[in-house]
């Protein structure tokens, strides 16, 4: 296993996709921050920029920045004959879906840690800092983000490698990720209405409920009004389904 790892990671650093992803983790902050001066100076408006408006930037596009970018790196495992050269040399089927699940995961955790840097250089240079946040909530924040956008990492990867064969399976990350995005936008606007109060009830409002508080794309669209521990239930949640998923699909299909 770890002898796979240690060349999955070694491919993801001159992979294209990955490096790709790390030029926008460094750029997409930069250039929203200038977006935001401009707007600032065309409305006049006498606030400065804060921190505050910075510190999401990349999380809100993670999940299909992390989609697009698992799934070329990935699926290149069966385009390139890689997982038939694994199995080939004696690794378990097990030990290659762990370890480009752990990969995966990596990639995320290094582009969330990119993108943040940027982001705090940002705001402590070039803006007056936090306006309504602490130190502990900014590093509570960028944890579960970057915990979240990991474990979506890892379902991405599970769907590429349990689907591989399946010219549909490069779609899926991606394809489910705008789905997501949808299904949280109309849960946000269900449970916390900009001109009322929540008129859910039932089942109905245990399941947006369910949605909003243990489903990480959930995460991603805009800080949550949950603790630490519900918001890591979730991701621990999606990263172990993941894994048993993906396991028992991968442990019994054809590597064509």
């Amino acid at each position: 296993m770890l002898r796979i790892m240690y060349s999955d990671l070694r491919r993801a650093m001159i992979d294209r996709s990955v490096k790709t992803g790390v030029l926008i983790s460094l750029v997409y902050p930069i250039l929203l921050y200038v977006t935001y001066l401009v707007i600032f100076k065309i409305a006049e408006f006498d606030t400065p920029v804060y921190g505050d408006e910075l510190i999401s930037l990349y999380v809100g596009i993670s999940a299909f920045i992390l989609s697009a970018i698992i799934t070329g790196f990935v699926s290149r495992e069966y385009t390139d004959g890689i997982i038939r050269n694994k199995i080939a040399t004696g690794a378990t089927r097990t030990a290659v879906f762990s370890s480009a699940a752990a990969t995966s995961a990596v990639v995320a955790a290094v582009l969330s840690a990119i993108s943040s840097a940027v982001i705090m250089i940002l705001t402590f240079v070039f803006t007056p800092g936090f306006q309504n946040y602490s130190t502990r909530e900014i590093g509570d924040y960028l944890l579960i983000m970057t915990l979240a956008e990991m474990s979506i990492a890892v379902f991405a990867a599970m769907l590429v490698m349990a689907f591989g064969n399946f010219k549909i399976a490069l779609a899926l990350p991606l394809g489910i990720a705008f789905l997501m995005k949808v299904l949280c936008g109309i849960v946000a606007d269900k449970l916390y209405p900009q001109d009322g109060p929540c008129l859910l009830t039932g089942t109905r409002l245990q399941v947006y409920s369910f949605i909003d508080k243990y489903i990480p794309y959930s995460y991603v669209e805009r800080p949550m009004p949950y603790g630490f521990f519900t918001l890591f239930m979730g991701v621990m949640g999606l990263t172990v389904i993941s894994m048993v998923v993906g396991l028992l699909i991968f442990n019994k299909k054809d590597i064509v």
